[in-house]
């Protein structure tokens, strides 16, 4: 599996002032943030699969991992095996075409452009899941 790792400017700075100053709720952001993130890539892609019966589409699923301390990390996969709902083995054959059939990518192409577009989305993302965790936290205050 791929991976594709992301440096952002700045956001150590931004990490270090959210865990003085609230470091659970900061966790709980980024977290989101990321997983959000993840979903937008996940959307990208389902946009871009050719129409195959709609299996594959419903194959393709985001999900935040486990990471380790510190780490962020969510995941954007396709479900494939025997006891899978949507199984859609098939989707490499897709992606990179095979012999008879030429290659319609839905994958590569997303990430491209998920990846000059992170700055933006990661910045919209974090706003949203900031003012939400700020609001829920007033609201906690009030009671």
């Amino acid at each position: 599996m791929a991976r594709a790792a992301v440096h952002i400017d700045g956001m150590d700075d931004l990490v270090g002032r959210l865990e003085t100053v609230f470091p659970r709720e900061a966790n709980n952001i980024l977290r989101r943030t990321v997983t959000r993130i993840a979903a937008t890539v996940r959307d990208d892609m389902r946009k871009n699969v050719v129409k195959r019966g709609g299996a594959l589409k419903k194959a393709i699923r985001s999900r935040r991992e486990r990471g380790s301390p510190g780490v962020q990390d969510a995941a954007v996969w396709i479900t494939h095996g025997k006891n899978q709902r949507n199984d859609a083995y098939y989707w490499h054959m897709i992606e990179f075409g095979t012999v008879k059939m030429p290659a319609a990518p839905f994958i590569q192409p997303s990430v491209e452009r998920t990846r000059w577009k992170l700055g933006s989305i990661y910045r919209r993302e974090f706003g949203q899941q900031f003012e939400r965790e700020m609001a829920r936290r007033a609201k906690r205050r009030r009671r």
